[in-house]
């Protein structure tokens, strides 16, 4: 794992009851998806909810050290009440978020705080794998796959109470 991922595993906590590191946490999240009967196609993105994505670019660019002139576009996604941006860092995304509005993203922030929200994989067909989560007793957040800034997308809570979600997304 880079530096950079080495450092955002102190810069954003995961809040899990346990102390675990992102790469960890998404081996483990992949894991949880195939012991379901779902095959990630690849790991997406870490979504990271904050108070400002303006704020939190500067940051990471100060924090980081080696990253420079990081330049994002801010997404208005109407479906969750939230804009998004997302940045590639040293082959892993990591996507941000800031609620406008009313949502379990807005709840979680005030909750949290600044801090891991979800990890997203993409699949080939999400209302199957919502299927399949159901099935297997997966607390759904989305019973049918909205359209988010990639694709179809839809969120669970794979491990309650932890409050981290899992997002699957059915690229456009």
């Amino acid at each position: 794992m880079s530096r950079i991922w080495s450092k955002l595993d102190t810069a954003w906590p995961v809040q899990t009851g346990g102390n675990i590191g992102l790469m960890e946490l998404k081996d483990g999240m992949a894991g949880f998806m195939e012991r379901h009967g779902v095959a990630p196609i690849v790991f997406s993105h870490f979504g990271i909810v904050v108070d400002s994505i303006e704020s939190h670019v500067k940051w990471l660019a100060d924090y980081l050290e080696s990253v420079s002139g990081l330049q994002t576009e801010k997404v208005k996604v109407e479906a969750y009440n939230v804009y998004v941006a997302r940045i590639d860092l040293d082959g892993l995304e990591l996507e941000l978020i800031e609620p406008y509005g009313g949502s379990f993203f807005k709840a979680h922030h005030e909750e949290f705080g600044n801090s891991v929200h979800h990890l997203s994989f993409q699949v080939t067909d999400a209302a199957d794998c919502l299927m399949k989560f159901s099935t297997g007793g997966v607390e759904l957040i989305d019973r049918t796959p909205r359209h988010g800034a990639h694709g179809k997308v839809a969120f669970m809570k794979p491990f309650p109470p932890d409050s981290l979600y899992l997002e699957i997304c059915q690229p456009k």
